[in-house]
């Protein structure tokens, strides 16, 4: 297999349209990168860009060390798998796993032990004589997987590949997809995969690293738990996790001892991480905005030391194990997760609220790209 290298890539069209900015990613060899943000964020184009279905604008690509900017897609190394897998209809499971190998007058006997040995690993063995009329989406996708995997290629592309298929497919696909990345790792066949989603499900279940784009830029590169307890900036904190971190505007304020994020006349005692970092913020008379995952807030029917601000519930999620309360504090609203007890609350209740401040966030409230003020400090964390 081989790395794959992005050196300030950028891609402009010819109406003006710049839709990469300088990006620059390392994926090393064997790695599972995933490239995942909203739709329009240009994750699909970059991939495109390294398949070769798409010019580059400024930059460099380098596929194993070497430069591949102007190489032809089929000289290049890699294998697609698209959205819609393509199979060609008229053909067995194992016509169209074998044809790119047929074109390319491999022997017959090599041909045939590459195709049985993909489908051994997909586990579509018994599928191989069967036409695309005849299967799931979920096999035809593993044929189309099959197809790629024939070919032995030094990096595996993958465009939305389970967007098409129901829920219950995706899950299966996603877990065969992880699968296969570890049994060819563990074959001593390591494979180089680039991942394209909007599933934030996805990239954090399937991904080595996760690249977070937005509007063309990199956002974050990180693995997935680090993602998830250490956003760089708002949008990733706000993009990563279900229900998504929230965030409320306000501002800072500092006594003799203590820091304080206030709002509507409330004020949250901040923990030991914000005598490092937030003097500045309020220096330059930036305002900040305090994240929270839904998980790390809890409620209490009274008010005691730890439970001090009044909230009202005002809608009520049940997903079975776990409760998803709408609540409304500091005249905001925000979504608080907890497990599912015998102490349910009620649609209209009054309760109180704590909140873990050891696992909040701050940022900057200028722009939604802007910094989270913990970053360094938490990454140090984890990283010690």
């Amino acid at each position: 297999m081989a790395s794959v290298t992005l050196e300030r890539i950028n891609k402009v069209y010819e109406n003006g349209f710049h839709a990469i900015h300088d990006v620059s990613i390392d994926i090393e060899d064997g790695e599972f990168m995933v490239l995942v943000g909203p739709s329009g964020c240009a994750k699909s184009t970059m991939l495109r860009m390294v398949a070769g279905l798409e010019e580059i604008s400024d930059g460099n690509l380098s596929i194993g060390g070497t430069v591949c900017n102007d190489l032809a897609p089929k000289d290049r190394g890699i294998a697609m798998v698209f959205q819609n897998y393509a199979l060609y209809p008229h053909m067995t499971a194992y016509e169209n796993m074998a044809f790119g190998l047929e074109t390319a007058r491999k022997p017959k006997d090599e041909i045939e032990r590459r195709v049985k040995e993909a489908a051994q690993l997909l586990e579509i063995s018994e599928l191989l004589d069967r036409k695309p009329s005849q299967m799931s989406g979920g096999q035809c996708q593993r044929v189309a997987v099959g197809r790629a995997m024939v070919r032995k290629p030094e990096v595996f592309l993958f465009d939305e590949p389970l967007s098409n298929l129901d829920a219950k497919l995706r899950v299966a696909m996603r877990m065969r997809i992880t699968k296969l990345h570890q049994q060819l790792k563990d074959s001593g066949r390591p494979a180089t995969m680039i991942y394209v989603t909007h599933d934030q499900v996805e990239a954090m279940t399937m991904g080595d690293r996760v690249c977070i784009l937005n509007r063309g830029r990199v956002m974050q590169i990180d693995s997935p738990m680090k993602l998830y307890h250490n956003p760089k900036n708002r949008f990733v904190a706000e993009f990563i996790g279900s229900p998504a971190m929230n965030v409320i505007e306000g501002a800072l304020s500092f006594d003799s001892s203590k820091c304080y994020f206030t709002h509507s006349g409330y004020a949250i005692a901040l923990d030991a991480r914000a005598e490092n970092v937030l003097q500045p913020a309020v220096d330059s008379n930036q305002g900040v905005a305090f994240g929270i995952r839904p998980e790390d807030i809890y409620l209490s029917e009274a008010k005691s030391e730890t439970h001090q601000y009044p909230a009202e519930i005002k809608a009520i999620e049940r997903l079975g194990s776990e409760l998803l309360y709408h609540i409304e504090v500091f005249g905001e609203e925000i979504v608080c997760k907890m497990p599912f007890s015998t102490n349910e609350f009620n649609v209209e209740d009054r309760v109180f609220v704590y909140f873990d401040v050891e696992k909040s966030h701050l940022f900057k409230n200028d722009d939604i790209e802007n910094e989270n003020l913990y970053f360094q400090q938490n990454k140090d964390l984890l990283e010690s």
